[in-house]
């Protein structure tokens, strides 16, 4: 949301974001690389606190498997890894986010033809918290938890669902079914002192 109100058509702002993104890219999995490597007994006792590999990946790769206490060990602060919650994982992949997302404006500035190639992923920034919903919710009743299909295959059949339906939403209505709710709950919230 901070990023939405920066003003991305200019040169020096897409720059920092660049930057920014880099250095917390860095700081998030080179940190837990460093850490994980030089620290005692650190991947070890990551490796078995989960159920993946050796932990030799747990700087930057999710093949490093889930917990299997609820309470993990104190080594696992230093794991960069999605979805890990930890704070490596969070500074690296919000690094990576704002880095791709300046590499995208860029992109779009040196071809403005493949802007319109792109509408469908637009549109699915558009109703972007509609989307993460439906997705989420997609997740609850397919149960992706038991694996009944290949997670590349589980990916792009969300990734077209999400792409299509977004197109469709958004040739009718300006905002997603969410994003309409948020944007009339805002008004209040400017009242409150």
């Amino acid at each position: 949301m901070a990023v939405a109100r920066l003003d991305l058509a200019r040169t020096t702002v897409r720059a920092r974001l660049a930057l920014t993104g880099g250095a917390l890219a860095v700081l998030g999995h080179g940190g837990s690389w460093l850490a994980l490597t030089f620290l005692p007994h650190a991947r070890a006792t990551v490796a078995a606190a989960t159920d993946g590999d050796t932990g030799a990946s747990a700087w930057w790769s999710d093949t490093v498997g889930e917990l299997l206490d609820h309470t993990p060990p104190a080594a696992w602060l230093l794991v960069g890894a999605p979805h890990s919650r930890t704070t490596f994982s969070i500074l690296g992949n919000t690094g990576v986010a704002l880095a791709a997302l300046a590499a995208c404006l860029a992109f779009t500035d040196r071809m403005p033809r493949l802007t319109r190639g792109g509408a469908p992923v637009t549109a699915v920034g558009t109703i972007a918290l509609t989307a993460s919903f439906l997705h989420i919710l997609a997740i609850r009743v397919v149960g992706r938890e038991e694996e009944t299909v290949p997670a590349l295959l589980a990916l792009l059949a969300f990734t077209a669902a999400a792409l299509l339906l977004a197109t469709l939403w958004t040739r009718s209505f300006c905002r997603g079914p969410l994003e309409h709710l948020l944007h009339h709950a805002t008004p209040v919230a400017r009242r409150i002192k």
